[in-house]
């Protein structure tokens, strides 16, 4: 904490110098629908957002050196909307309410008020954004593997099949998911009861399809 130098300097905003922290790739940064207010900027490395649903946990987007993330939560006093993990060794700026607060101290009363609701519905717009992201990356992963499916099908298990590691490369191709990504909405589609994953005693993985008229009404 600084040291206080008399009172006239007693009222003024503290503003502690950023903080730098380095979290290991896996650690992570902050848990959703936890307390905090501190939000990051990425010097190096990668991290993930991640959100629970219903079906699981789903990646909702990656950020990456000169990204900023947990803004949402900064001045608002609410909690975090996902879980923030890093990725692989990442190097961060912490960013405190305190030294955005001695900058908003020196501006009118009626700009913080502002500053203030245009937090608030910056996080609103931004959890819708996210469901329909989330949809959309769903949605587009059943197109893919109803596409594969023409061509790729096979049976496994009684059921028809597909490659598993097949629908992971193309959807990185085509989609731009990277692999977490992809697990997570495959994990979601097994959790809806549409599709089973089997591990077959090689260690190969196959994605069988139990429910092809509810895939394609989903997509």
């Amino acid at each position: 904490m600084p040291h206080d130098q008399g009172s006239k300097h007693r009222n003024r905003p503290e503003s502690p110098e950023p903080l730098f922290r380095r979290f290991e790739s896996g650690e992570r940064v902050y848990e959703e629908a936890s307390l905090g207010q501190e939000c990051y900027l990425i010097e190096k490395g990668e991290v993930g957002l991640f959100k629970s649903t219903n079906e699981g946990t789903a990646l909702l987007a990656t950020k990456i050196s000169g990204d900023l993330f947990g803004e949402a939560s900064l001045l608002s006093r609410e909690t975090r909307t996902e879980t923030a993990q890093a990725l692989q060794p990442t190097d961060t700026t912490i960013i405190l309410p305190q030294n955005i607060r001695a900058t908003l101290s020196r501006l009118p009363a009626w700009f913080l008020t502002l500053f203030k609701i245009l937090l608030n519905r910056l996080r609103t717009t931004d959890d819708h954004k996210r469901s329909c992201i989330l949809a959309d990356k769903q949605r587009g992963l059943v197109s893919l593997m109803l596409l594969l499916f023409q061509k790729h099908r096979y049976t496994h298990a009684n059921y028809p099949a597909l490659d598993y590691d097949l629908v992971v490369m193309d959807a990185f191709f085509v989609s731009h998911l990277k692999k977490k990504e992809t697990a997570a909405l495959i994990n979601s589609l097994e959790h809806r009861k549409f599709i089973r994953l089997v591990t077959d005693p090689s260690g190969k993985k196959h994605i069988c399809i139990k429910d092809h008229d509810a895939l394609n009404l989903y997509r």
